[in-house]
Parts: structure tokens; sequence; C-alpha cells
């Protein structure tokens, strides 16, 4: 029964890893596998408050590339598109956005051209009641959750 035991609390100490084990990607766990930015978004407004004739998705990953940045997806008035970021708090920065070429009319390929550069552009976020918002240079985005 001693034996049982001891086997018993070695198996239990080895299995159980600390929270910092458990984050993808060796990231820090109090940011990675808790924070809402790590969702899917739909673009709801700009600093404008017009309206938003595209359904635009903003998706956040919980996953790091091969440089050890965070990467994002979506889908914006007529392409899909990639891209890296990077969080240092409140901070963020896109970078290396990539999209698809497909052709659309001059209406939505105008739109979609504004939003990516837009993306580019962003220095920080906030989030708050299940609302993203992306702050750059006089500019503002401003994303509900996706269900």
């Amino acid at each position: 029964m001693k034996y049982l035991i001891i086997i018993l609390f070695a198996v239990s100490t080895i299995s159980c890893k600390k929270d910092a084990d458990m984050a993808p990607n060796g990231a820090t766990p109090s940011f990675t596998y808790q924070s809402p930015l790590f969702s899917k978004w739909i673009l709801n407004s700009n600093e404008s408050k017009a309206k938003i004739n595209y359904e635009i998705v903003l998706d956040l990953k919980n996953e790091k590339n091969e440089k050890g940045n965070f990467i994002l997806n979506g889908k914006s008035s007529i392409n899909f598109y990639s891209a890296e970021f990077v969080v240092n708090d409140k901070k963020i920065t896109i970078s290396n956005i990539l999209s698809t070429e497909i052709a659309g009319d001059s209406k939505a390929t105008s739109f979609e051209n504004d939003y990516i550069k837009r993306l580019s552009e962003v220095e920080s976020f906030s989030i708050d009641q299940g609302m993203l918002t992306l702050n750059g240079k006089n500019q503002k985005m401003i994303f509900k959750v996706s269900n």
C-alpha cells in the first residue's frame, strides 16, 4: 500500500504542469491562452461612423509563426489576407500583410485597399464589452466579436 501511494504521488507530480508549460509556443500564459484578443472579429465601424457595407473578418490567432510572431488572417471585401503581429501590453504592430489577388468591383477594391493600409498602421488596441478597437494615427477601427 505504501508503494502504491508513492507511485500515485510520483505520477501525479510528473503529469502536473505549470501554466507556463501549458502556454502554446512558449508564450506568456497570462497573455496567450486567456486573452480575449485571440478571437474572430467582424469590422463594425471606424472613426467616421460610416456604415460598413462589407463583412470584414479579422481572426487573431493564438499561434506563432517560425519567427515567433503571432499570426492573423481574415477576409476583406474581396480577398483573403494574412499577416503577423506582435503585442506588447496595449501596443500592437501588424506587419507582413499578404493578400490573395481576386479581382472585384472598384468600390470593393478601394475599400479593401484602405482597410489593408489602415491595418498596417495600427499602433494600439483596447477591448471593452466584446468590442475590439484598433487605433492608429487619426484612425480607429472597431470590431465586434464574431459568434
